[in-house]
């Protein structure tokens, strides 16, 4: 009995439930370090030697892969630089571009402003002979779609 005790003590219990079975014990043992086997000093520094030794394979291509980063790099700054100074091109265009339409729509307001219609109506009238166009002067066209018409000849009379 006092054998059996002792396996108690080194031992803990664990259950585990599997389907619709009952609970069984299984046990596991307390200290998993301790049924290790040891292993020499001398073993221990030479896996370390040989984890610390690097082979010429390796090395050339860390090396490879390092210079193949550090020219992406250098890719990518050159392309950022590129996009800054193109986005910088584009504000400052978009700019003058503004600057030149509203320069544009003032000037044209400016001349609108500065035509008298009516001087320009009672000289084509008085001094021109021009008249407005009676209702049989105007010939309407169909459009089947909202396009625009273009004469490439003199139209007839319709007669």
């Amino acid at each position: 009995m006092a054998s059996r005790r002792n396996a108690r003590t080194r031992y803990r219990y664990e259950t585990r439930v599997e389907g619709t079975a009952a609970r069984q014990a299984v046990a596991v043992p307390k200290n998993p370090s301790r049924t290790r086997e040891r292993v020499s000093e001398r073993d221990t520094e030479q896996n370390r030697s040989r984890a610390l030794s690097v082979g010429r394979g390796y090395v050339l291509f860390l090396t490879v892969m390092a210079v193949a980063c550090l020219f992406m790099c250098v890719h990518y700054v050159q392309m950022k630089q590129m996009v800054i100074a193109q986005t910088e091109s584009n504000a400052r265009l978009q700019s003058q571009l503004t600057a030149l339409q509203s320069e544009n729509d003032a000037l044209e307001e400016t001349i609108t402003d500065s035509i008298d219609w009516d001087y320009v109506k009672d000289t084509a009238i008085n001094e021109l002979g021009m008249q407005y166009a009676t209702e049989d002067q105007v010939i309407w066209y169909s459009i089947q779609d909202n396009g625009y018409v273009r004469q490439y000849q003199s139209v007839d009379d319709g007669e």
